[in-house]
């Protein structure tokens, strides 16, 4: 006989999952051996399920699985349009292929015998089933790389951990991403560990306008990447964390570098584009290997510790353009600084005690200038026989 899977005729079970404000309840369906099917509004979580189960996302109408020993790995099918969403859809159930005169357009159906979910169902009938239930394999080599949002303008996630270089212009589908997603790749493992990835180039195409917090962030083996000037603002804790990063490519346009965007990379040097007005806090933190800083005019604001912990600095080199500190000096524990060049004719707003450095580095300013900084307030707390004129650095 054919029934409705619904709580209140099949005793579907209903798993409350508390959320910051608001409950949500997660049903499952138990289809074969023990094979379960998950419904609830959002991507699934990783401890969601068994091997072998299957999830569907009432907001989105993905079908994901079956659920393997990493989680739920592939590309997700899509089982309900956005249409058919805006009203609730029933799960039938039966012994045999469904019957066109069962269900509404829109609902799903499985076959128990067949271990098949059809749907959703159109005006065309009921379609072809998927095959559910089981342990899954090893997935095919020729599964996607990607996953693109439904509109083809947002990179959700990489999924393949091997490829080792990625350049999203020689893609016709990624050239077209105008976003990528947080956590893009971060897939996790269990425990919250992330998966390693191979990937050792990065060449983001310049259409991409916005990258999510900590998308890159843990590709331990990334050695170059290119970031394009369509990205205005670089985000909190892209790149934390990637210790093989060596070439950093920072394209005109981008304006503001978010804070931990770069933190621990082993970069040498760095080029700041003429157009970034503001570098965050820690956003640089522990560049252990950069020797000279050179900060391009333009450049107005410069956070707390954004280059803290660069214990082989030797000279900072700063714009007229930089007005603005952190309550804390950018510079923290870069302990072999040698010289600091202010490009500023007038003492810059920022205290004189953030290049300071105990008093132990030359401060070389315009030529012209030398007088106007050795009498101003701002050097109140300055050995002034180390202010010098820039005529005089050398390196």
């Amino acid at each position: 006989m054919k029934k409705v899977i619904t709580a209140a005729l099949l005793g579907v079970m209903l798993l409350t999952l508390p959320t910051a404000c608001v409950k949500e309840t997660l049903e499952k369906v138990t289809v074969k051996r023990g094979t379960k099917i998950w419904l609830n509004a959002g991507t699934p979580a990783l401890d969601t399920g068994r091997i072998g189960d299957y999830y569907i996302d009432r907001l989105t109408g993905l079908l994901y699985g079956p659920k393997a020993e990493t989680g739920w790995i592939g590309t997700p099918i899509r089982l309900v349009s956005s249409h058919s969403l805006e009203e609730p859809n029933t799960i039938h159930s039966g012994a045999t292929r469904p019957p066109t005169t069962i269900g509404k357009i829109g609902d799903l159906y499985i076959d128990t015998q067949a271990v098949k979910l059809y749907g959703p169902k159109t005006a065309q009938g009921w379609g072809e089933g998927v095959k559910i239930g089981g342990v899954p394999q090893t997935p095919p080599n020729d599964l996607p790389n990607y996953r693109l949002s439904e509109d083809g303008t947002t990179l959700l996630a990489w999924f393949n951990t091997q490829t080792l270089f990625i350049d999203m212009r020689t893609d016709s589908r990624l050239n077209k991403v105008t976003e990528i997603a947080a956590g893009a790749f971060r897939n996790e493992l269990e425990f919250g560990i992330p998966e390693s990835y191979a990937v050792r180039s990065l060449i983001i195409n310049r259409g991409v306008k916005k990258i999510g917090m900590r998308a890159f962030s843990g590709l331990q083996y990334l050695e170059a990447i290119t970031l394009p000037g369509s990205l205005r603002k670089i985000e909190r804790g892209i790149l934390t964390g990637c210790e093989r990063l060596k070439y950093i490519n920072l394209e005109d346009g981008i304006e503001e570098i978010g804070e931990f965007a770069f933190v621990g990379c082993i970069a040498e040097s760095i080029k700041i584009p003429h157009t970034v007005k503001k570098i965050g806090r820690d956003a640089f933190h522990e560049w252990k290997n950069i020797t000279e800083l050179k900060l391009p005019e333009g450049v107005e604001q410069v956070d707390s510790n954004a280059f803290a912990f660069c214990t082989s600095l030797r000279v900072i080199d700063l714009p007229a353009s930089l007005g603005r500190m952190g309550s804390n000096t950018p510079f923290e524990r870069c302990s072999n600084v040698q010289s600091v060049i202010i490009r500023s004719k007038t003492p810059p707003a920022y205290p004189a005690y953030h290049i300071s450095f105990g008093n132990r580095v030359n401060i070389y300013v315009p030529d012209e200038s030398i007088e106007t900084y050795k009498n101003s307030d701002w050097a109140s707390y300055l050995d002034k026989t180390k202010i010098k004129p820039l005529s005089s650095f050398t390196r």
